[in-house]
C-alpha cells in the first residue's frame, strides 16, 4: 500500500476563536498545544527537501486529530500504536522514517487516512468529519475547510470583546 495514494478527505469544520493564546488549534475536544507546533517543526524542519513551515506542521497535526476523531466515531482504531505499526509496515514510509526519524509524525495524518479508506464505511467517515469542529488560533491562522488546511494569517490583530 503507497502513502501517494490517500485520496484527501476534506473537513466541513466551523472555524472560532481559540480559548488561550497558546493553543495553536482545537479539533472537537482535542486541544494542539502551540508548543506542539513548535515541537514538531524543531523534529522535522524539512520534509524531504520542503521546509516544514508553522502553517503546515498545524495542518498535519490538525488533519491527524480530524481522523482520530473520525476513527473514533467510525470504529476505525486511530491509536499511536497502530499508527506507528502501520508505517512501520509500509516499506515507503520506513524508508522516509530510516532517513528522517524525527518526520515519523507528518507521515501520521497520511496513515490515518489511508486506514480510514481502508476500513471504514466513507458515508459514516463524512458524516463523522462534518461533525467535528476546528477552530485555529484567529490570531495567527485561518482554517481553510474547502482544502482541509490551515493558512497562515488570519487579519484578525485581535479578538472582539463584548460589547453589550
Amino acid at each position: 500500500m503507497k502513502l501517494a495514494r490517500f485520496a484527501p478527505l476534506v473537513a466541513l469544520a466551523l472555524v472560532a476563536c481559540t480559548p488561550s493564546p497558546t493553543t495553536a488549534a482545537v479539533v472537537g475536544d482535542t486541544t494542539i498545544p502551540q508548543q506542539r507546533v513548535e515541537d514538531l517543526m524543531e523534529e522535522c524542519p524539512t520534509y524531504g527537501e520542503t521546509p516544514v513551515s508553522e502553517a503546515a506542521a498545524l495542518t498535519l497535526l490538525v488533519r491527524l486529530e480530524l481522523f482520530r476523531a473520525v476513527g473514533e466515531a467510525i470504529g476505525v482504531d486511530m491509536s499511536e500504536e497502530r499508527l506507528d505499526t502501520f508505517l512501520r509496515e509500509n516499506e515507503e514510509a520506513l524508508e522516509i522514517i530510516r532517513q528522517q526519524p524525527g518526520c515519523i509524525d507528518v507521515l501520521k495524518p497520511q496513515a490515518a487516512q489511508i486506514l480510514l479508506v481502508d476500513e471504514g464505511n466513507p458515508e459514516e467517515a463524512q458524516a463523522a468529519l462534518a461533525e467535528t469542529e476546528v477552530t485555529v488560533n484567529p490570531r495567527r491562522f485561518q482554517w481553510d475547510d474547502q482544502q482541509g488546511a490551515v493558512v497562515e494569517g488570519s487579519g484578525s490583530v485581535s479578538v472582539p470583546g463584548d460589547l453589550g
